[in-house]
């Protein structure tokens, strides 16, 4: 490693005076083709002085990196020109071009592009593109799929081979635009009425359980279709009918429709409002303005056949619906809820190694799995996506977010007590460097549960009852004795508890390492991903996650008091723990001020609503309590404890296990009213509509 950071500190450290030659045909204006002839022409600045040596490296690093990524050796320094063939694993991104005396790092002889009058390297490279594959034929050749336990590979839409599992897992095919799909080799075929996107898909698993209705639709958003005609939505179905508006407008697939023309989305159906009475168990997500249905018309000519409702379906699965089902003639779509309201403090874990962008091939591989500049344009950008759903401040009802980033050392980029606001917070997450070095797993979680979740750095203290989650972001196995194991289990053992969620980019992380640093059950809290340029796809399923992980209540703990602010339709989530096995719990809630309540508990579903509980207590209004009392014999996680606030008053509200033992351990959420639908929950087990 050393040698190659003293490749670049001695560039930088020279004038283009001081080089020996000039590199005359290369500027930050110079594109190149991975896997083509790259020409290069130098001239020697002095040539009334004689060189102290007759050979030359040519050393191709990617811009803003201190690693060579390739070179040719021993080049005739008198010939002023050479023409080497570029290896075809070079992703598309900007690089420079170096060249040193043969063999000698320390000696840079001449560098390109240039960095101008300002000596600053970072502002300049040469742009190189990688064809790649350019059909899904291409992946039979068995080396591009060298790796994988398949040897049936798709092309993605940056042109790599990838193993056919992942493309209807993203639908990222080279050709999306045109309306390709994944082809037949990779087992899929076409859609028949019925059949969801993803394969086989449950939706309450992809966009949660149907929590409440929504009886006023003031709280929704209004769209227009094509026609003018207005409909309600939640934020979130908004944009990704917006999205998928655009996507039709400018997609190529419905200029070869029979006599041409261009295509308008059609919305059928969004919210629809509820009757009266509602039935447990009830999965209808028009009542919450979750669910689109819809189809497109075509300007001048005839359209609307199945193969052309099939493209629609899979280009709103690429326009970020989570949940897609063709219906023959028309198509239905669903997403999750949306910005999260509730109270986090949320902390990100982020990998900050060389691997992460290093594009180096291994042995027998074709081409390797870093991307120059993934680090800060996928990686830091899916960050600032995630906390851009939250309401970030300082707060006692808002969320504080920390980041701390690892690789040979580990850095806490800011504490909570620093996120004064969402654009600071942004602004933060910018000025993050790319570390680069090795993956010490162990330290990163180490610095963050000794020093980031402390109330000194403003994680708030459990009598808060604000939770508290970390996100950890990684793309390989951790070093030797750097593993994760033994500082996951000292994290989840932290009172107050810390909700884990881990994801793993690419081919390199170990799932068993993955496992371990997540919370319980791993289905809900490990994410795989196949690059960073499809980790924005899981978003949302993060949010969902993170916003509504429990406050936890051991049985046995001492008495806690905890003031959240609930708004009007939305939820406080608790999960109490049966710590000595009594079989049976009793939980009062009684409620005060000026509203009212109602309380669901659930053995089974992580977030309990109206429509999926074992018990529940509805009409709790100010000044009177109720009692919920539920087994956990059959279940030591213990059960979980959902509070809904009913009214635009507000009501402060009470919980207290009252069998258990002694002494009681007692919460208090406040509800208010809140001009917007509150989130959603998370992935739970529980059948489609």
């Amino acid at each position: 490693m050393k040698w190659a950071l003293a490749l670049l500190l001695c560039a930088a450290a020279q004038t283009v005076q001081g080089w020996d030659l000039d590199i005359t045909n290369i500027d930050e204006s110079t594109t190149a083709e991975a896997d083509k002839d790259f020409t290069i022409t130098w001239t020697i600045k002095n040539s009334a002085k004689p060189l102290s040596y007759s050979l030359i490296d040519i050393v191709i690093l990617a811009k803003d990196s201190t690693i060579p990524l390739w070179q040719q050796n021993n080049v005739d320094v008198n010939l002023g020109t050479a023409t080497p063939r570029l290896p075809e694993w070079l992703p598309t991104a900007e690089y420079w071009v170096a060249i040193i005396e043969a063999g000698n790092f320390g000696n840079v002889v001449s560098f390109a592009p240039r960095p101008g009058s300002t000596n600053d390297y970072s502002k300049y490279g040469f742009s190189l593109t990688r064809a790649g594959c350019q059909s899904h034929a291409d992946c039979d050749d068995v080396r591009y799929c060298k790796g994988f336990p398949s040897t049936k590979c798709y092309c993605d839409t940056n042109r790599f081979c990838w193993e056919c599992s992942e493309c209807t897992k993203s639908l990222d095919v080279f050709d999306i635009g045109d309306g390709g799909a994944c082809p037949s080799k990779c087992g899929a075929s076409a859609l028949q009425s019925g059949d969801t996107i993803p394969a086989t898909a449950v939706e309450a698993d992809e966009i949660g359980l149907t929590r409440d209705v929504i009886r006023n639709d003031a709280l929704l958003e209004t769209i227009k279709d094509y026609t003018g005609t207005e409909f309600k939505a939640t934020e979130r179905l908004k944009q990704r009918l917006s999205a998928l508006n655009t996507t039709l407008a400018s997609h190529s697939y419905f200029g070869t429709l029979d006599g041409g023309g261009s295509a308008d989305l059609e919305i059928i159906k969004t919210y629809e409002t509820p009757p009266i009475t509602i039935s447990s168990g009830t999965t209808n997500y028009h009542y919450e303005g979750r669910a689109a249905e819809f189809k497109f018309v075509c300007s001048g000519v005839s359209c609307g056949k199945s193969e052309d409702m099939i493209t629609l379906a899979w280009l709103a699965y690429a326009s970020g619906f989570e949940f897609v089902r063709y219906e023959g003639d028309k198509v239905y779509a669903s997403v999750s809820h949306s910005i999260c309201t509730r109270p986090t403090d949320l902390v990100f874990l982020i990998d900050s190694s060389l691997s992460i962008e290093d594009p180096r091939p291994a042995s027998g591989d074709i081409y390797g799995n870093g991307i120059p500049g993934d680090f800060k344009a996928k990686a830091m950008a899916f960050v600032k996506e995630i906390v851009s759903l939250f309401d970030v401040g300082l707060g006692d009802e808002q969320t504080r977010v920390s980041i701390t980033t690892y690789a040979t050392d580990t850095t806490v980029r800011f504490f909570l007590d620093e996120s004064t606001d969402l654009a600071t917070v942004k602004s933060k997450i910018d000025a993050i460097p790319y570390d680069r070095g090795f993956t010490r797993t162990s330290d990163g979680l180490n610095k963050v549960r000794t020093e980031v979740f402390q109330e000194a750095k403003g994680a708030r203290a459990a009598s808060k009852g604000i939770p508290r989650v970390l996100v950890i972001i990684t793309d390989g196995a951790s070093n030797t004795g750097y593993a994760a194991f033994g500082n996951a289990s000292l994290i989840h053992a932290m009172d107050p508890p810390v909700k884990v969620q881990a994801i793993g980019v690419g081919r390199g992380p170990a799932v068993t390492e993955l496992n371990a640093m997540a919370s319980d059950p791993d289905s809900e809290n490990v994410f795989k991903v196949k690059s960073f340029s499809r980790i924005s796809d899981i978003k949302d399923k993060i949010t969902g996650v993170a916003c509504e992980a429990p406050l936890e209540l051991v049985c046995g703990n001492l008495a806690k008091t905890a003031s959240l602010q609930l708004p009007e339709s939305t939820f406080g989530y608790l999960r109490i723990m049966d710590g000595n096995s009594y079989g049976t719990v009793t939980v009062e809630i009684s409620a005060s001020g000026t509203g009212s309540v109602n309380a669901y508990a659930s053995s089974e579903y992580e977030t309990p609503g109206p429509f999926f509980f074992t018990e529940k207590a509805e009409g709790i209004a100010a000044g009177t309590s109720k009692t919920i009392t539920i087994s956990t014999a059959s279940n030591l996680n213990g059960f979980y404890l959902a509070i809904q606030g009913t009214t635009a008053q507000a009501a402060d509200v009470t919980i207290t296990v009252q069998q258990c033992v002694a002494p009681s351990t007692t919460t208090t959420l406040k509800a208010t009213p809140s001009p917007s639908p509150g989130p959603g929950p998370g992935p739970s087990p529980s059948p489609g509509p």
